[in-house]
């Protein structure tokens, strides 16, 4: 992660994300975001406050804080835009959903959930969905179908995932439908659920997930 103290920069690679995302940045429905940096240069001398990008990590997260005219008043409003979205992938065996036993930093805790993964700059959702397939369960992704897509987080983040399902083989499960992972980005465990399966783990709280519950909400509609 990259920490912006320069302004300029900060404004730099705030217009940089204008040209790449400008339906994040669309005034509706009452709220104005302020583009004229004379305005916004004006607002930070007064206030002491900063507009732009204050954060960047790689080439996905912008830790970004906009200023916005709400009812002839000035807010600032911070929120995570990622230019490239992300992929979400329900895998299949047969009757069988394959999932991850996953460790995640923001919560401090293991979870259940499908593969996902931030799409990287010229990659197109699809070709995203079969890396980052390749890359969590080690097996192909074949005959990838797109079933939607979801903004996982609107009041903080900017930015949608698509959602792919598709057949994978090569998984090898033991008796309790559990095949050991190397723990390549904190994942432990792979599972074989069934459909029914993951509905009883969604009703008993195991699987929290909101990407996941997004996703298979996503693929249960489509059926």
């Amino acid at each position: 992660m990259v920490t912006i103290l320069d302004r300029g920069q900060s404004h730099k690679l705030y217009r940089e994300l204008m040209k790449q995302c400008p339906h994040y940045f669309k005034s509706k429905e009452g709220v104005e975001y302020v583009t004229d940096w004379s305005e916004i240069t004006r607002f930070e001398i007064f206030t002491g406050e900063r507009v732009g990008v204050l954060y960047k990590m790689g080439n996905y997260e912008n830790f970004v804080v906009d200023l916005i005219r709400k009812d002839g008043e000035l807010k600032l409003h911070g929120r995570i835009i990622t230019p490239y979205n992300g992929v979400i992938i329900i895998p299949k065996i047969g009757n069988k959903f394959i999932l991850e036993d996953q460790y995640r930093y923001p919560t401090c805790g293991i979870h259940i959930a499908f593969p996902r993964g931030h799409c990287e700059p010229n990659c197109s959702p699809e070709k995203e969905a079969a890396r980052e397939t390749q890359e969590e369960l080690g097996v192909e992704l074949k005959n990838p179908v797109f079933i939607g897509r979801t903004y996982p987080e609107t009041n903080s983040n900017a930015w949608y995932c698509s959602v792919y399902t598709g057949e994978v083989e090569g998984l090898k499960f033991d008796g309790q439908n559990v095949a050991r992972r190397d723990g390549y980005e904190g994942i432990i465990n792979l599972y074989g659920l069934t459909a029914d399966r993951i509905d009883t783990l969604i009703k008993e709280g195991m699987i929290d997930c909101g990407y996941t519950l997004a996703a298979w909400a996503l693929y249960k509609a489509s059926l």
